[in-house]
């Protein structure tokens, strides 16, 4: 073998410098910085200890004499600050570099020197709204947009085109593929989008795996395995011993019935049995949640709308002040699809009112305000599963009603990543209706103007019937005048055009405004002592009390939403003087280590999980998904510098939604 051997060296300097500057700075912090002194002799040392802070101003000289005793060690700091100068565009950029040395000298002979840096950081802050809407040949687009001034709030529009709404079909292929459980629900599901989709925007694959042909032969020969004695369906083919499920028994039912209207191979014999249970259960259903109920008959009302039931429709009617939009929907449906089933004029526009009552409009798409049952989820509803029922009501019944295009855009730019099987199954169906029944053609030439000007003149067709434009700040500058303008989107036929446009602009730094455009950030500080029962100490937020050097402090994060969320981002900035106690280091790991983290509502359990990201200016989140609800995120911070240090805004926003967004308030924060 070979010998080896170990040796440990080791450089010893009598005197020591270290730094005492923090990582970074920001205009109009005031922090006490300088440098630490070590005296590793035996004897007492009279040194001069030189400061150079270039870029920063300080109360007293920088230089100063110290006599350090043997083996101890004095700090050499001065209370020294970045000015904030008067006008914004003086301010130095984000990221400038801020070089010093520390010596230290005793008489001529320098025993100890070095050079540091730290950058100047400003903290951006973006905000964005956005509109959408609808051109025909006859109607034009017409939007308003105030561009802001170019040098003090940087923007860039983009204007998302299409000329079709099958192309948000893609959002389907898109679902299926990410989530594929293959219960019946979501292989009926994924069936019925393949059979109203036109051949040319469909995927070469379903979920990754299946073409059209063999997605079909998916869901028709296992249907017998999901298919129980009494004509029913349940959702697992394996789980032989459960009972049949009414809704789901419908719903397949709904998608035969699809299947049959193309010519599809459908089994006589097994529509049949599934009729035969459907048929019965609406004449003595289970006993069970009313909501549930009143969902399941209405929906089995409109599949066997040709051949009703005797006394369902009477029966829904009479009580359609407890059903959900979705039900009133169907109960629409089942009279503007049938001859068999008639409504009176009166309950069909009690039911509109309603659900215009419980609708709203963000500035992409609807949203309702209704107050839904538990119960509710066995019958997979879902908003959009709603709104799509209700534009295939206003296709059929007024298709010129105002609601319609907003609800086709609503559609259009549904969010994929919150949807469901279901859902997406819903809309797939309402926007071929809508396609064949209003829309007819993919092709038309379009032209984008703002004021007088042309911006983008071009044409969409069938083959390529979508297009993403963008005004970047430099090419928004020519269009700037202090005065808002009109933004008009014009379709030359013979098709729609429809739109989807944003602006992103930056703030002017350092002070922004809180704000609330759909998410609520809230920050409180509080000492860790008091959080483990150690004091009264309340939370506090950043700037209401004083914080101490070396004490480790909580900080809790509480975001708020009325909405699901899909790739929300948090950012909360660090002060210059204090930093992140990273409790997943051995050497920071204490009684407070499980304190930090996530937590949302009780029941959330489908939330995914927060990703952390622990920077030196800053605590970070990213989350796939971000059900409804207040929500917490909890990290430590301990200040290292006394001082006065700007703690900016905590922020959050939606990334492919940056319109909606939110900002806690800021503050100046006090280190003792």
């Amino acid at each position: 073998g070979y010998g080896k051997s170990y040796y440990e060296i080791q450089v010893r300097r009598d005197v020591v410098i270290q730094k005492l500057v923090p990582r970074f700075i920001r205009p109009g912090d005031r922090l006490e910085l300088g440098s630490l002194v070590i005296n590793s002799t035996g004897i007492k040392k009279d040194l001069r200890v030189e400061m150079k802070l270039p870029g920063l101003q300080c109360e007293n000289p920088l230089n100063r004499n110290l006599t350090i005793a043997a083996g101890e060690t004095a700090e050499a700091t001065e209370t020294c600050w970045l000015p904030t100068p008067q006008k914004k565009e003086k301010l130095p950029a984000s990221g400038t570099e801020l070089k010093g040395s520390f010596s230290a000298l005793d008489g001529q002979q320098r025993l100890d020197a070095m050079e540091f840096s730290f950058p100047v950081l400003i903290e951006r802050y973006r905000e964005a709204f956005a509109t959408t809407g609808m051109a025909t040949k006859d109607q034009k687009g017409e939007e308003f947009i105030s561009i802001p001034d170019p040098d003090k709030y940087p923007a860039e529009v983009s204007m998302q085109l299409s000329s079709t709404v099958l192309q948000a079909m893609e959002g389907a292929f898109y679902y299926f593929e990410n989530y594929p459980y293959l219960c019946l629900e979501q292989r009926s599901s994924a069936y019925l989008v393949s059979l109203v989709t036109p051949d040319r925007f469909l995927p070469d694959n379903f979920m990754g795996q299946y073409s059209k042909s063999q997605l079909e032969d998916l869901v028709l020969k296992s249907l017998p395995e999901f298919q129980n004695s009494d004509g029913g369906f349940r959702l697992w083919k394996d789980n032989s011993t459960a009972r049949s499920s009414p809704y789901t028994t419908a719903y397949v039912f709904l998608v035969l019935q699809e299947a049959q209207k193309r010519g599809r191979p459908i089994s006589a014999r097994t529509m049949a049995q599934a009729e035969a249970y459907l048929r019965n259960y609406a004449k003595n259903p289970d006993r069970d949640f009313r909501a549930y109920l009143l969902e399941t008959l209405a929906l089995i009302n409109y599949v066997l709308r040709d051949r009703p039931v005797a006394g369902v429709a009477d029966y829904l009617v009479k009580h359609s002040d407890e059903l959900s939009l979705r039900a009133s929907a169907y109960l629409l449906l089942s009279d503007l699809e049938s001859g068999a089933i008639t409504l009176d004029a009166a309950v069909s526009e009690k039911l509109l009112t309603r659900f215009q009552n419980q609708v709203r409009w963000n500035a992409r798409r609807a949203e309702l305000q209704e107050r839904t049952s538990f119960s509710y989820s066995r019958a997979f509803y879902s908003d959009e599963g709603t709104i799509a029922l209700w534009l295939r009501v206003l296709t059929y019944w007024k298709p010129q009603h105002p609601l319609v295009p907003r609800l086709v855009q609503s559609v259009i730019v549904r969010n994929p990543h919150t949807s469901s099987s279901h859902s997406e199954a819903l809309m797939a169906l309402s926007l071929a209706t809508y396609h064949e029944k209003v829309e007819k053609s993919a092709d038309t030439e379009f032209s984008i103007r703002i004021g007088d000007k042309s911006v983008f003149d071009g044409e969409l067709t069938d083959k390529k019937s979508e297009s993403l434009h963008k005004l970047s700040a430099e090419e928004l500058k020519k269009f700037y005048t202090g005065s808002m303008k009109s933004l008009d989107f014009v379709s030359k036929g013979p098709g729609q055009l429809y739109y989807t446009t944003w602006m992103q602009y930056s703030l002017p730094p350092l002070r922004p405004e809180p704000a609330d455009e759909g998410i609520e950030v809230q920050r409180t500080i509080q000492p860790l002592d008091q959080v483990l029962g150690r004091g009264s100490t309340k939370p506090f937020a950043a700037g209401e009390d004083e914080m101490k050097r070396g004490q480790i402090y909580l900080v809790r994060i509480t975001v708020t939403t009325a909405r699901p969320l899909s790739h929300f981002i948090l950012r909360d900035p660090l002060p210059s003087h204090s930093e992140i106690v990273n409790t997943g280091f051995a050497t920071e790991s204490f009684a407070g280590s499980g304190l930090t983290g996530h937590s949302s509502p009780d029941g959330y359990w489908w939330a995914s999980p927060a990703m952390t990201d622990y920077r030196d200016d800053a605590f970070e989140v990213v989350q796939t998904y971000l059900p409804a609800g207040a929500h917490q995120y909890v990290y430590l911070i301990r200040p290292l510098f006394r001082g006065k240090a700007l703690y900016p805004a905590a922020s959050a926003y939606s990334m492919y939604e940056p319109e909606i967004f939110g900002r806690s308030a800021d503050a100046i924060q006090v280190v003792e």
